[in-house]
């Protein structure tokens, strides 16, 4: 069972091959905080070399400077050119009457809604004048 447990450890990177070492928890969470410890000091070595991250001195809060851009690339410039060349031209009302259209159906478009009431009404009017006679 423990060559069993051996070769997991060693496959895992937990442990050395021919390790003597008993793994327990003790040697677990030791191993833990070296590998910690060993990443913490080689990221604090490479601190002063970045030059996108800041310090506050107050507060200690690391934080990222913004980033400013080059430009675009000529391969970039190529692809926006391209791609507004293939897109058609949107307008906003064309957008939100088709965004209606395929939502709601074609009855609540302001225009025929319009055409609707007034329609509606004249129905009223005349049927009312039928009504009276």
């Amino acid at each position: 069972m423990k060559e069993g447990l051996a070769d997991r450890l060693v496959g895992g990177g937990l442990c050395e091959v021919g390790e003597s070492a008993e793994f327990d928890a003790r040697f677990f969470h030791r191993q833990l905080e070296d590998k910690l410890r060993s990443t913490a000091a080689a990221a604090d070595a490479g601190y002063p070399d970045n030059e996108g991250l800041v310090i506050d001195p107050e507060t200690g809060i690391p934080s990222l400077k913004p980033h400013r851009s080059e430009g675009l690339t000529p391969s970039a410039r190529r692809l926006e050119q391209e791609i507004k060349a293939r897109m058609p031209e949107r307008t906003l009302i064309g957008i939100l009457s088709r965004t209606a259209y395929w939502l709601e159906g074609p009855d609540l478009l302001p225009a025929q809604q319009d055409h609707r009431v007034r329609a509606h009404r004249q129905w009223e009017r005349d049927s009312s004048v039928h009504l009276a006679v």
